[in-house]
């Protein structure tokens, strides 16, 4: 007799899920701000009834999360299996549809790569397009980690959309990774094949080195020179302001200036 699944406490079998451990590592890595990235992208570029081509990584699943919690009749094509689980979560919410490439399961990238997933790609006509990277650099552009990926990399960077989402946490703006599958140049003149394309990031945190925070502002005004695309960063006025010094209360029992409100 076969073994019974696990079930949660409402009696729904419990699916588990074993992720890599490239997978797990990089979704340790930036965690709050692509969290905020997910945000900002959904908010400002992903709108109802949208037909969206979303790539793998784990930026993309944040973005998958956001998607399917917060609108409605998205039509959402992906290789990227975590992606799934975020629409696992909100079944049958907000009428969205979730299509799956189909293709050969990689387990490190917890992604579906090869011919099928290529073919299934050239069939999908998106409003959206994401596209995440390992690195991106003004000189030679994107970068993916794993040579098993880039087949797929390169078909989602060339499939014409009207919006483009390149969308990268801050640390890696800069950096160099195994392989590079497009070129900001691709981007110029009739020979782009999408209407916009835009760099979303966010700004160097106070985790920053000096020499972190002067290689971002460079490649951003690098890339921003270049004019073949936008680039989405807040500017400093933008980010929230510090908040007040917390003195601790054992503390302040200690100071009756600061327990009576006095400086």
């Amino acid at each position: 007799m076969s073994k019974p699944l696990p079930s949660h406490r409402d009696g729904e079998p419990k699916i588990e899920t074993l992720r890599s451990a490239y997978i797990d590592s990089r979704d340790q890595e930036q965690q709050p701000e692509k969290q905020d990235l997910a945000r900002r992208v959904v908010e400002k570029y992903i709108f109802d009834f949208q037909s969206v081509l979303l790539d793998s990584g784990t930026s993309a699943r944040y973005i998958a999360n956001e998607m399917f919690r917060t609108r409605r009749f998205l039509s959402v094509l992906t290789n990227n299996m975590t992606a799934y689980e975020g629409y696992r979560k909100t079944p049958g919410m907000g009428g969205n549809e979730l299509i799956l490439t189909g293709g050969r399961y990689f387990h490190n990238y917890d992604a579906l790569l090869g011919t099928a997933t290529e073919n299934s790609i050239g069939l999908f006509f998106p409003n959206v397009t994401i596209i995440g990277v390992s690195g991106l650099s003004h000189e030679d552009g994107l970068f993916c980690h794993g040579d098993d990926e880039v087949a797929v990399k390169v078909r989602i960077w060339q499939k014409k959309t009207d919006v483009r989402l390149i969308v990268a946490d801050w640390k890696k703006i800069g950096k160099r990774d195994a392989r590079s599958f497009g070129l900001f140049a691709e981007l110029v003149g009739s020979r782009s094949p999408t209407t916009r394309s835009i760099l979303v990031t966010n700004r160097p945190d106070e985790r920053a080195t000096q020499q972190e925070r002067e290689v971002f502002d460079s490649e951003i005004a690098e890339i921003r020179s270049k004019g073949s695309i936008e680039v989405d960063v807040p500017e400093e006025s933008e980010l929230e302001p510090c908040s007040k010094l917390v003195i601790p209360e054992t503390i302040r029992q200690h100071v009756p200036a600061i327990r009576n409100g006095k400086p």
